[in-house]
């Protein structure tokens, strides 16, 4: 359980770090996600709800 909140935290942050960079931050997350070993029918609906987060955060930040 832990060590599957570890690896959300850490694909969290490499989609928050990579998203507004000029560089394919859905690219680096399937490397994370190949690295972390992560089950690959988690992925699809984590995807999504880091993807809304990042546009969530650019609708506050630009309000």
């Amino acid at each position: 359980m832990i060590d599957d909140v570890v690896k959300v935290v850490l694909l969290a942050l490499i989609e928050g770090v990579t998203e507004f960079l000029p560089v394919s931050s859905t690219g680096h997350l399937i490397v994370g996600t190949a690295l972390l070993n992560v089950d690959a029918i988690l992925t699809p609906g984590f995807e999504i709800f880091n993807q809304v987060g990042a546009v969530a955060a650019v609708l506050v930040y630009y309000r």
